[in-house]
């Protein structure tokens, strides 16, 4: 049976908290092999009117922005893998 992960001292663990934008890719290409990330990916990177009051449909505009938004963040964070 392999030893609990807190028992292995060969392996190498680093965490980090990197204050910067989701749009930007955050760690070292080919560097990461396994990633964790605690961030929250409910703010658009265009500011659309009305956003941001419950009772308001979101206009298509702003779903195509979220769309264009998400894909940008899976393609950043695909190279640091």
């Amino acid at each position: 049976m392999a030893p609990a992960l807190s028992q292995n001292v060969s392996l190498l663990i680093f965490s980090y908290i990197v204050p910067t934008s989701y749009f930007d890719q955050i760690i070292f290409g080919n560097s990461v092999d396994i990633g964790i990330s605690m961030t929250t990916l409910h703010w658009l990177h265009s500011e659309h009117p009305g956003i941001g009051h419950y009772y308001l449909p979101l206009p298509d505009a702003a779903l195509k922005d979220a769309d264009a938004d998400l894909s940008t963040f899976l393609e950043k964070i695909s190279h640091e893998q």
